[in-house]
This record gives C-alpha cells, structure tokens and sequence, in this order.
C-alpha cells in the first residue's frame, strides 16, 4: 500500500475519520472517553508517520511523536480514573489481564 501514496493516505484519513465519529456512542465518562481518544491519538500517531516516509516530510514525524505522548497520557488517565477494571484494560480482556489484576488484589 505505500506503493500508492494516494491510496495510502485515503484508507489512513478514513481510518481516523471512523474512529472520531465512534465517540458519538463512548459513554460520557471521563475514563471511557480518554480510552477511546487514546486510540484515536495511535491512529493518529499511524497516520502522521506513514504520510512523512510516504512524502518525505520529516516534520510529521515529530507530530507523531506528540500523538505518542498523548496517547499515554490519555491511557494514564484512562487507567486513574477507571482502575484496572476500566475501561483502559477492556481492550486486553482476550489476554486475561484482568483476572490477573484481580488475583493479585485479592490475594494480597
């Protein structure tokens, strides 16, 4: 697909178009919401890189490097506000993260 910048950059903004309107449907909850912008800010952090290798702009890179930083810092909140139980984690049910957490905490 880098082969065909247009294409490339076409699939990349639809992409992130498609993950901006699903917060019409997050709930309003802070940490549900900074879940999903975290998202939002990797794919952010995709595009932006794949455009600077695609038409030698190296500027990009650094603005993927600040999407980066946000995303972490999104998923920092995420996790404050939501726990190991939020939001933040869901994503990562198929890997069993949370019935570790939850032996952990019980377990002392």
């Amino acid at each position: 697909m880098l082969e065909k910048p247009a294409i490339a950059t076409t699939a990349g903004v639809a992409t992130l178009g498609a993950w901006i309107l699903v917060f019409r449907y997050v709930p309003k909850a802070i940490a549900d919401w900074s879940a999903n912008a975290a998202v939002a800010c990797w794919v952010l952090m995709n595009l932006l890189w794949m455009l600077a290798d695609q038409y030698d702009r190296p500027a990009l890179h650094g603005y993927a490097m600040v999407a980066v930083v946000g995303s972490l810092a999104l998923v920092c909140v995420a996790l404050w506000k939501g726990g190991l139980d939020g939001p933040a984690l869901q994503l990562f049910r198929r890997f069993r993260i949370r019935s570790i957490a939850r032996r952990r905490h019980f377990s002392g």
